[in-house]
């Protein structure tokens, strides 16, 4: 396949998997290209019996934003101030901007166990954390996001 047919195509709806996780464009943007990186790089290993492209993608993206949000949640990775301004209304393709106010960690968690519907245990192996520390910040984020929204 071609890969200027390929991002074109799927781009927009790779933007709205990687939307769901992170807080701004610049990072949502920068995340969808390493994907589609990934994605042109291993294409000779997709195979069409086991799902469609969209799928196959849909997971490279994902663990892309995942990869990306672990690194940010240890400290590898600082917002400047200057994207500070493109929190998510812009980008959060029509999330509560409510979970922009969450600690990146707690608000993965949240949206990956309320919104994507993974168990606990599942997010626990996909951000590499045990599965009642991912229970606490679910927990922290229900607490957190019923003060933001009382106020």
């Amino acid at each position: 396949m071609n890969p200027n047919v390929l991002y074109r195509d799927y781009k927009s709806s790779m933007m709205k998997v990687c939307g769901r996780l992170v807080k701004n464009k610049w990072d949502a943007e920068e995340i969808v290209h390493d994907a589609f990186t990934k994605i042109f790089q291993k294409w000779d290993t997709f195979d069409k019996s086991k799902g469609s492209p969209y799928t196959w993608m849909r997971i490279i993206t994902l663990n892309t934003t995942i990869s990306f949000l672990r690194h940010r949640a240890l400290g590898f990775r600082e917002l400047t101030e200057e994207h500070e301004e493109y929190i998510y209304p812009s980008v959060c393709f029509n999330q509560e901007t409510y979970l922009a106010y969450l600690m990146p960690a707690t608000a993965a968690v949240f949206r990956l166990y309320a919104i994507e519907g993974y168990s606990h245990k599942e997010i626990g192996n996909i951000l590499d954390i045990s599965e009642g520390t991912s229970k606490w910040h679910f927990s922290e984020a229900k607490r957190n996001l019923r003060k933001i929204i009382k106020l």
